[in-house]
């Protein structure tokens, strides 16, 4: 089931006992949770039977014992299960009755990033339930219309040239895109209408650090200014796993630059390669390739991957992690430059 089907069933008030949400656009999931919540429990207070579990924390038994449990002075249960998709097999297996034989005083909602389930215990679950898609935009096209709708929640209206730059430059994560959105839109105060000067400015150098500053100080090798970007996003909210991702972004763009200077490609030719059209980005992340020589490279998408890698899985503080990730990088660019 895709969203928009999705959201016509929540507009007829239609809620099934069974949802699986796959994908990363974790704000639209939130906001469709949400609408479920309003519907359920309209002005009354969901705490008494609204629950939420961790994959990684509680057993599937857990899970169905609750959803079992006959709600208070309510008509439904809600139930928020994350992480579904770290379950093994076995254990997923746990909730086969279940799906077979849902609770009609329930509604069991499983997040996880792809759907886990398959064959028989698949088949008893869509018999019962829906499974909805809610993925990130893949590019530039899918993301202009986010940013529309965003802005227009905002009663604001942006210029074409201004739309494409922004979708050129912006993180395709719908928590990085409502950030910045609301950033731009706070920043042009009581104007209705955004310019490519203001994306400019708001993305550059505003008032307050962006995830494009930070990206930018750890491609031109300022170590000590995107570490305290780093503190201030984080403070704001923004997820590691998200500036991660940023940060892998710039550093494959500045790999596609690179390659274009070894072979004496044009400006032009080198922005066609990045799907860039503005020359004032584009010769910057060629500025940052003449100072990392490809074998420095490898070695950052190293550092890069085992950055990921100690994120999902240890215990170590996340932003310790991220500004160790900055610091490494750091010393990669002084041995270039050495």
């Amino acid at each position: 089931m895709y969203p928009a089907e999705f959201e016509k069933c929540l507009s007829r008030g239609d809620i099934a006992p069974l949802y699986f949400f796959t994908g990363g656009n974790s704000r639209l999931i939130e906001e469709k949770i949400s609408r479920i919540t309003d519907h359920l429990f309209g002005d009354n207070d969901p705490a008494l039977n609204l629950n939420y579990f961790d994959a990684q924390t509680h057993t599937p038994p857990e899970i169905v014992q609750t959803a079992q449990t006959i709600p208070f002075a309510s008509p439904k249960r809600l139930i928020i299960v994350r992480r579904v998709h770290t379950y093994k097999a076995k254990q997923l297996e746990k909730f086969k009755d279940y799906f077979t034989s849902p609770s009609g005083k329930c509604c069991l909602i499983c997040l996880a990033d792809t759907m886990p389930l398959k064959g028989a215990l698949l088949t008893a679950f869509k018999k019962h339930g829906h499974s909805v898609s809610f993925a990130n935009p893949r590019n530039e096209e899918e993301v202009k219309p986010l940013i529309r709708e965003g802005f227009k929640r905002h009663g604001k209206r942006i210029a074409q040239d201004a739309l494409q730059y922004l979708a050129e430059n912006i993180c395709l994560d719908t928590r990085i895109i409502a950030n910045e959105l609301e950033k731009i839109a706070l920043y042009c105060g009581k104007t209705a209408n955004i310019t490519l000067d203001d994306i400019i400015e708001v993305l550059s150098g505003g008032s307050k650090a962006s995830v494009f500053q930070l990206v930018d100080a750890i491609g031109g090798g300022n170590s000590k200014s995107a570490v305290q970007m780093l503190n201030g996003l984080l403070d704001d909210g923004m997820q590691p796993a998200q500036i991660l991702g940023m940060i892998s972004r710039q550093f494959r763009l500045v790999t596609i630059a690179l390659a274009g200077i070894q072979e004496g490609d044009s400006i032009d030719r080198i922005g066609r390669r990045l799907g860039l059209k503005y020359t004032t980005i584009t010769r910057k992340i060629i500025n940052q390739a003449k100072r990392w020589p490809g074998e420095n490279l490898v070695s950052v998408f190293n550092e890069i991957s085992r950055t990921d890698f100690l994120l999902k899985s240890s215990r170590i503080n996340k932003k310790l992690i991220l500004e160790n990730l900055i610091f490494k990088l750091g010393e990669m660019r002084s041995y270039a430059r050495a």
